[in-house]
């Protein structure tokens, strides 16, 4: 219980900052899950590295806080925000898949106020002080990098590209960046091997958060009596299901800082999101590569 008194602490503190200072921007769903994947499933590819957990978090806000105050269409600044994450990874050697929500957090909610900045330094700050001190009291201290970035990850990237372009067609942009699905897709395409039951499993439970987020958010207005009701739906949804998602936690969590959309609007965006992006991983990476590798 004490892991989840943690994560669940830095969550409502978060909340409280944004409603005694009555800014939404303060609000980061991203932090819930690293903070979910640090304090309660104790995830050694973060943990190892608790430095990490707070500069490339940063710096992705700080790329996509950048690439919003520019006065270009949203379909560039997407392109424009996820290329330059791409190649920070590179860069730096490290995936931390998702510091891809915080950079895209600023475009998607169109964020001018340096208050957001403000609170990603704060709260990834605190964030990596709590994953030292579970690194130092862990019995399984590891050296583990954030994850190598793989070789073909610009393949990823060139997927999201097709998406985005398929949502701008179609008149649908506010289908093509989910932060947590974008987290997940960039999560299988590190793996090795995702089956399709997996990919079947991870699409469920992010509708079902999505369904579970949009519609407390919709239907009560306290703020931290939202996030209650959200942490406690969601950690039951994981026991439920034993899928160990920590980006389902963003997903319940992104309706509070997105403009007002009813739930039935907000999941099917969320479905038809998951099914194309999961998908396309999976029909590229463990189908059609081992596919063209078998017939080379």
């Amino acid at each position: 219980m004490g892991k989840y008194f943690k994560f669940s602490a830095l969550i409502l503190l978060m909340i409280f900052c944004s409603m005694v200072f009555e800014e939404r921007e303060i609000i980061l769903p991203e932090l819930a899950a690293l903070a979910f994947g640090s304090f309660v499933y104790l995830k050694h590819e973060w943990i190892s590295k608790p430095l990490n957990l707070f500069v490339i978090p940063s710096l992705t806000a700080i790329i996509g806080f950048a690439v919003n105050s520019m006065t270009i269409p949203l379909f560039q600044k997407l392109v424009i925000v996820m290329l330059s994450m791409i190649i920070l990874f590179a860069l730096l050697k490290n995936v931390l898949a998702p510091a891809l929500a915080t950079g895209l957090l600023p475009v998607i909610t169109n964020c001018t106020s340096v208050t957001f900045l403000v609170s990603i330094f704060v709260f990834m700050g605190l964030l990596a002080l709590g994953a030292w001190y579970e690194r130092r009291n862990s019995i399984h201290q590891t050296n583990t990098a954030l994850g190598n970035p793989p070789k073909n990850m610009a393949d990823y990237l060139g997927l999201l590209f097709i998406w985005f372009g398929i949502c701008y067609y179609f008149d649908a942009l506010q289908m093509a960046s989910i932060p947590p699905v974008i987290v997940v897709g960039m999560e299988n395409f590190q793996k090795h091997k995702v089956d399709f039951q997996i990919v079947a499993e991870q699409v469920l439970v992010l509708v079902v958060a999505a369904v579970l987020g949009s519609s407390i958010h919709y239907y009560i207005e306290n703020q931290l009596i939202q996030c209650c009701l959200i942490l406690v739906s969601i950690s039951l949804l994981n026991k439920l299901t034993g899928i160990k998602l920590p980006p389902v936690y963003a997903m319940a969590l992104l309706p509070m800082v997105l403009p007002t959309v009813t739930p039935l609007h907000f999941t099917i965006n969320v479905m038809l999101a998951s099914i194309s992006i999961l998908g396309g991983v999976y029909l590229y990476k463990f189908k059609l590569l081992p596919a063209l590798k078998i017939n080379n």
